[in-house]
């Protein structure tokens, strides 16, 4: 695993109080939706800040203390995603620390805390192991979901197994699970935004992962489009940048600068390593699709620092291939 530098780190996860400022405990409700808000924006160090001031309010309830605590996990699981840094051990923490008032918590919680456990060690565990620790606490959660008749929680462990065979290139498996999940999200009667768009973005993987770049094309372009008109800024940026990539691949170039755009801006004000590193190789690739020698070889070299900041290996060799090639004929 590589390990981003501590000023990323600390740039991302530092958690600073403004002065005098003490948190609203009489609606405890309100202060999860601030949490909530700040993260879909992406603005991780307000919202862990915001989680840390509702959990210091006395009445706060073990459910709410047990939401906030996971909360922070996916937030700082999210900061390994920018810093190319997971797994992240403050993750791990944050649900030790939901786990230890499980005994008093809800059936809910119970299984919240299972699902949050799962997710941790996806990211923890290689492919080839086949997930043993994430697909026992992925059943623990589905087993209580399905006591509980909750759908949402079912959808999301769903496609988290999903996830286990696509990473694993077991393509028909995953899809069933998408499939799946989308079921019983839609079954619900109130789908969120955030599963829709990651059932799209996943199926455009399998589907350009199988060559056929049009459908995939489809699903990305309907991914980014619900995340960012939802307001999940945080992951439209990573959704346009799989849509420009595949037209790239698809030689449709000239259709890919806006979304590759709007992924590199979105890279900036969210002062995002990895989403730079993302945007960038991909807008060197339409340049040089493009013959656009100059602008390639300017989109390669910003990626190369952005790359290099986290130790991103693979993006890091392909900026430098690139600018060898382009670089030799000068």
């Amino acid at each position: 695993m590589k390990v981003a530098p501590v000023s990323i780190l600390l740039g991302l996860l530092i958690m600073l109080t403004p002065a005098g400022s003490s948190p609203d405990c009489r609606d405890i409700s309100a202060l999860i939706a601030g949490v909530d808000r700040d993260f879909m924006e992406g603005s991780l160090r307000a919202a862990i800040s915001e989680a840390d001031r509702a959990l210091s309010c006395p009445n706060a309830s073990i459910d709410e203390r047990v939401m906030l605590h996971l909360k922070r996990s996916g937030m700082y699981d999210r900061t390994g995603l920018h810093t190319n840094s997971r797994p992240v051990k403050a993750a791990l923490q944050s649900i030790d620390s939901a786990s230890e008032l499980a005994d008093q918590a809800s059936l809910a919680s119970r299984a919240a805390i299972n699902l949050a456990r799962a997710r941790y060690y996806y990211r923890s565990e290689k492919p080839d192991s086949d997930y043993p620790a994430s697909r026992k606490f992925a059943r623990a959660a589905l087993a209580l979901f399905e006591e509980l008749e909750d759908l949402h929680g079912q959808a999301d462990t769903v496609h988290l197994t999903g996830l286990f065979h696509l990473l694993r290139d077991e393509l028909d498996e995953a899809q069933v699970y998408f499939e799946r999940s989308l079921d019983l999200e839609v079954r619900s009667g109130a789908a969120r935004p955030v599963m829709l768009a990651d059932y799209e973005r996943h199926m455009g993987f399998i589907y350009q992962m199988t060559g056929d770049l049009e459908q995939a094309i489809e699903n990305f372009q309907r991914s980014f489009v619900i995340r960012r008109d939802n307001g999940l800024i945080d992951q439209a940026m990573f959704a346009a940048a799989s849509l420009g990539r595949a037209l790239i691949n698809d030689n449709r170039a000239a259709e890919a600068e806006a979304p590759l755009v709007f992924a590199l801006d979105t890279a900036e004000a969210l002062d995002s390593p990895e989403g730079r590193a993302r945007a960038g190789l991909a807008l060197g690739q339409m340049h040089e699709q493009l013959g656009n020698r100059e602008a390639a070889i300017e989109a390669f070299e910003a990626t190369l620092v952005a790359a290099e900041e986290i130790s991103r290996t693979s993006i890091i060799e392909r900026a430098s291939a690139a600018l060898g090639r382009l670089l030799e004929g000068q």
